[in-house]
């Protein structure tokens, strides 16, 4: 089994003390990386302190280790330069001497984003004489200029993103490796295929973890797996680099970035682009990291009961670990009951097996949802975990689906109109929705109204980093604008109601000449509301952001349980990692809060959620069959502005957020995947509203 480098980049940081780290900090920074199942690391874009070297030797981590060399924006002016070439070479050789009997050391990298020329022809040569055990790796040895496809843009030395296979059809032969920064996947794929290609391709950076993002990893990492001649690369980077400030007039602590020192010209939150935060706590991407790394994988035999297990480790048997086996029933393990399967697994390095899970019971019901959820745990302490510490997961179905309960019979309730209104009422309970907008703008129960503003169509989003910023950051700006001017013009064309079995049925039809959209709520006398939601795009709109509703319920629903994907933060480009179950948590605590205000929080394929006070009495939403949710203390409008912490402002009630989607994550440079974009088309919400207690 070929290895492949889950890599990351890495810049000393500390909140507090800047570039200036401790012995403590750099140990910090390496479990973190092992802890994660990261198995490499770049020292971007300058040769660390020693100690770090040897604690990625004594720990187990790849290095790839690169010289203090770096031009940016000047092309291949200083390797071309002969006046520049000894101070370049003295750089690499250097690094080289210093560095050279650091065993975890895999590859010397040349410098950074500094055009190409002989003077790192002539370092890569005399590191191929000096030290021939460890590929020499350069991404600006980008192209071959005696070839017939080669071409090169003005001011940049070799071309980049526009290409088929991602720049020019190989690279200069002082290179061991075919680098990319940034490609996209299918460059990534074409110039897997290319026959001119003969080397390994590595990227030296890719999925930039800036704010809410690396959406896409598992699609990224299927490819290279597949692919012999892709052999991983190094997400950029490793830790927000924010720097810790106390906002004075709130005492609120926050990561401060560029421009808040009075640094003029400045990038912005351009630093905090880290799978973890400024203090090295895991953003909710990390989690996604860690899975998609993970030593093993496990898959469905031919059977229910039997599992395929692999063993991606390149020289560890699975003997070292324990393999749990547990069968979850629509979201909860049975922690009286023994483990299915609990022990360790002989596998040897890049084996396969398969195991059976005697998980038939005589009391399996079919409207039960029953998944395997399985987990491997280290045996015995390790110098950077403890004892049962999980290094990889898997959650496979086994049987059954979980039904939308039926709503019970009842008399039917009572609807009047007036000229703008349509209002049903029953026993301790009334809804109103307003003929015009199609909004609920009204449900109280037992004399208490639940929404504080009305349940109102919503198809955007407080843009992530990745849409303000990114590559496709013109088409998020573009499909927000379009968007919200559409649901500012939808005009109603049909506005009626009916009793139908047992329920009050109003149906609210809107149109624009590119939208279509339909509002039905079935409104029961057990004060259960069905709300339906059908939008129609019309060919040629811009993609949709999110497809759904929002509305704004009361503050004292200070608890959330939800039966779905979590318990971390996921979204339609980044779940994977996420397990379906059960989970209960302080309201407030389903807000991420990250160092620069974005959207936040999601949570996917949600079957039902409970919103509760501390009587336990409130609201519940259920999927028919699924949904998404985030719930936010503050308004879409004050998190799309804000660019710090301390300017979120508490409204004084929570935001609800209900989709049957939205768009991916994707990552900076490389647009959202295909499959995870909302074009054209018909989109269906079908969820209910009941009281809870």
């Amino acid at each position: 089994m070929p290895i492949k480098l889950m890599g990351v980049n890495r810049h000393d940081h500390h909140p507090v003390r800047g570039k200036a780290l401790t012995r403590e900090d750099m140990v910090a920074d390496v479990k973190l990386l092992k802890r994660f199942n990261f198995n490499s690391v770049r020292t971007a874009h300058y040769p660390n302190d020693p100690y770090f070297l040897e604690l990625c030797n004594e720990y187990g981590l790849y290095v790839m280790d690169e010289a203090n060399i770096e031009t940016h924006h000047i092309g291949s002016l200083i390797p071309t330069t002969p006046s520049w070439t000894a101070s370049l070479m003295s750089r690499v050789i250097r690094m080289v001497e210093r560095d050279k009997n650091q065993p975890s050391i895999i590859s010397w990298s040349l410098g950074n984003e500094s055009g190409t020329g002989p003077a790192f022809a002539a370092a890569a040569n005399w590191i191929r004489y000096y030290d021939p055990s460890r590929f020499v790796h350069y991404e600006g040895a980008q192209g071959d200029i005696f070839d017939s496809e080669y071409r090169e843009e003005p001011g940049v030395g070799y071309t980049s993103q526009q290409w088929p296979t991602m720049a020019n059809p190989d690279d200069a032969d002082y290179v061991d490796v075919i680098s990319r920064m940034y490609p996209n996947l299918v460059q990534l794929v074409n110039m897997s295929e290319n026959p001119k290609i003969e080397r390994p391709i590595i990227m030296c950076e890719y999925l930039h973890a800036m704010g809410n993002s690396i959406g896409g990893l598992g699609d990224w990492w299927d490819e290279i797996n597949a692919r012999p001649n892709l052999i991983g690369g190094f997400i950029w980077d490793m830790i927000d680099q924010g720097l810790e400030q106390t906002h004075e007039p709130t005492g609120q602590k926050y990561f401060a970035y560029g421009g808040d020192f009075g640094d003029e010209p400045n990038s912005g939150n351009f630093c905090l682009n880290g799978v973890f935060a400024s203090r090295r706590t895991p953003n909710p991407h990390a989690h996604e990291c860690k899975y998609v790394f993970q030593p093993v994988t496990f898959e469905k035999g031919k059977t229910s009961s039997e599992i395929r297990i692999t063993n991606r480790l390149n020289f560890t048997n699975l003997d070292q670990f324990t393999l749990r086996c547990e069968l979850s029933v629509d979201g909860l393990i049975d922690d009286t009951k023994p483990p299915l399967f609990e022990g360790p697994v002989d596998l040897g390095p890049g084996e396969s097996t398969t195991i059976s899970v005697n998980a038939m019971t005589p009391d399996l019901k079919p409207e039960k949802e029953y998944y395997l959820n399985l987990s491997l745990h280290e045996k015995s302490d390790r110098p950077w975990c403890k004892a049962n510490h999980q290094v990889a997961h898997e959650q496979l179905h086994f049987s059954g689906r979980w039904p939308a309960p039926p709503i019970s019979n009842g008399q039917l309730p009572v609807r009047t109109e007036t000229g703008d209104t349509f209002t049903i009422t029953g026993s301790k309970f009334s809804a109103t929705i307003n003929k015009t907008t199609g909004h609920l703008t009204s449900y109280i129960l037992n004399g208490t109204e639940q929404l504080l503003t009305p349940l109102q169509p919503n198809l955007t989003r407080p843009k992530t980093d990745n849409d303000a910023r990114a590559a496709n950051s013109q088409r998020v700006t573009k499909a927000t604008t379009f968007w919200t001017s559409q649901l500012k013009n939808l005009k109603t064309t049909s506005a009626t109601a009916e009793a139908q079995n047992n329920g009050q049925v109003v149906t609210i039809i809107r149109e624009t000449p590119k939208v279509q959209l339909t509002l039905a709520y079935t409104v029961h006398a057990d004060a259960t509301i069905g709300v339906a939601m059908e939008l129609v795009s019309n060919e040629g709109n811009p993609d949709l952001i999110r497809v759904g509703m929002t509305t704004g319920i009361p503050s004292d629903y200070v608890s959330t349980t939800y039966y779905g994907n979590g318990p971390h933060e996921n979204y339609p480009d980044r779940k994977r990692s996420a397990i379906l179950g059960l989970y209960e948590s302080p309201t407030d605590d389903l807000f991420h809060n990250y160092a620069f205000p974005q959207e936040n929080g999601n949570r996917t394929d949600t079957r039902w959620l409970k919103l509760t006070n501390t009587e336990n009495s409130g609201l519940q939403v259920t999927g028919d069959p699924e949904f998404g949710f985030s719930i936010w203390p503050y308004s879409a409008e004050n998190i799309e502005q804000a660019t710090h912490p301390y300017e979120l402002e508490p409204q004084g009630f929570y935001t609800l957020n209900l989709h049957a989607t939205q768009t991916g994550l994707g990552g900076t440079l490389s647009n959202i995947l295909d499959k995870y974009l909302l074009g054209p088309g018909t989109y269906s919400l079908d969820f209910r509203i009941t009281p809870s207690n």
